[in-house]
């Protein structure tokens, strides 16, 4: 009728419960618990499973969930009910989630946010782009606050053109690793030529012929975008434009 725990149970199989259990150490669930009586926790319980609540569970220090809690009954949190990145709790149809307790989630890629990733631009150093976490994910009419102070950060190498991560690695965890992507864009191309500025005509030099007429020049001259080549004859005849 009674379970009093002060040390730590594994559950490998089914726990059934119809009337009590009272949790002062630790209860590991691998496969799992129907509650069908009160479960009051004054310890941690680590749910790997499934734990079915119909009636009464009440909190008071530690749940970390990365299982199922099925809740048809009334769930009460004055501690900590943390559901990990695999966690799942649902309520059914007379289900409650309650309590004052600290309900938090862990951070999932899309809770974060790479601010004006657009402009993010290839430097030839490592980036470190700014970004945000929303503070909150609602759960079965709680919000379950975003657990970001559990994760260390840091960043791949971020250098070369193309795709960028952020790192969050969970502290107590270091197998769990959160990545978020972003993108470099390359540096646009920049001409380092100047414009070609028009060509000023220049007095021709007359070229020492020989020849008795006197000499004879080219001159260039755009006109209308096409190039007219005049010769003049300086002894023979004037060419007036």
């Amino acid at each position: 009728k009674t379970i009093m725990n002060d040390g730590t149970i594994t559950n490998k199989k089914t726990i059934t419960n119809h009337e009590t259990i009272t949790n002062n150490g630790t209860i590991v669930n691998v496969e799992m618990i129907t509650n069908d009586g009160t479960i009051t926790n004054n310890g941690t319980i680590m749910n790997d499973g499934t734990i079915a609540n119909n009636v009464t569970m009440m909190n008071n220090e530690t749940i970390m969930n990365k299982g199922t809690i099925f809740n048809d009954g009334t769930l009460t949190n004055k501690g900590e009910l943390y559901l990990a990145l695999e966690g799942i709790i649902t309520t059914g149809d007379n289900g409650d989630l309650t309590g004052t307790g600290n309900f938090t989630i862990a951070l999932r890629s899309e809770d974060i946010t790479i601010i004006d990733e657009a402009n993010i631009i290839y430097t030839g150093s490592q980036i470190k782009p700014e970004y945000k976490i929303k503070e909150s994910r609602p759960i079965e009419g709680k919000d379950f606050k975003i657990a970001i102070d559990r994760y260390v950060v840091s960043y791949a190498e971020n250098i070369n053109p193309g795709e960028g991560k952020i790192i969050f690695t969970d502290k107590e965890d270091n197998t769990i690793v959160i990545e978020k992507s972003f993108t470099i864009h390359e540096k646009d191309s920049e001409s380092s030529q100047d414009p070609i500025a028009p060509t000023k005509p220049t007095k021709p030099t007359s070229p020492n012929t020989g020849d008795e007429r006197g000499a004879s020049y080219i001159l260039w001259t755009a006109v209308s975008g096409a190039l007219l080549v005049m010769i003049m004859n300086r002894r023979k005849r004037v060419i007036k434009e």
